[in-house]
């Protein structure tokens, strides 16, 4: 073959392959925005944070380590403290059940503080199941 007729030849696939994987790109584009966060399981926006209080707990293993942590929960926007108060004690007893079964070592790393709250935030949501709190935060952890 000679070079002007490999050049007309490679336009022609070449426009072929772009446009074949240009059109590709759009199914699956399509098909992959379907598979996106459902409207109604998109998280509320948040709004105030309150102070749930400080707890001291004697933590599991041996020694008498202790853990003294601090909670608050972070609410849904437009709810105020009002929304949450009447419940706060059975977020703090909670709170105390799941931390007297840690050791010194559940404190130690960020991963392991990620879990804990992860911990308290479901049961956080236990609580409060019509949505009120959305997450729990850590504003102190020490160990002793």
């Amino acid at each position: 073959m000679n070079e002007s007729k490999k050049s007309r030849l490679l336009i022609p696939l070449l426009v072929l392959a772009l446009g074949g994987a240009g059109f590709g790109g759009y199914v699956l584009g399509a098909k992959n925005a379907g598979a996106a966060v459902p409207s109604d399981e998109v998280e509320p926006a948040e709004g105030e944070v309150v102070e749930v209080g400080v707890l001291t707990v004697t933590l599991a293993g041996a020694g008498s380590n202790y853990a003294r942590v601090g909670l608050a929960v972070v609410l849904a926007e437009g709810l105020g403290p009002d929304a949450v108060s009447g419940r706060l004690p059975l977020v703090k007893d909670a709170a105390i059940s799941v931390l007297a079964g840690k050791t010194p070592d559940d404190f130690r790393t960020p991963d392991a503080l990620a879990r804990l709250r992860r911990q308290l935030t479901d049961i956080a949501r236990e609580i409060y199941p019509d949505g009120e709190v959305l997450r729990v935060v850590l504003t102190e952890a020490i160990v002793g």
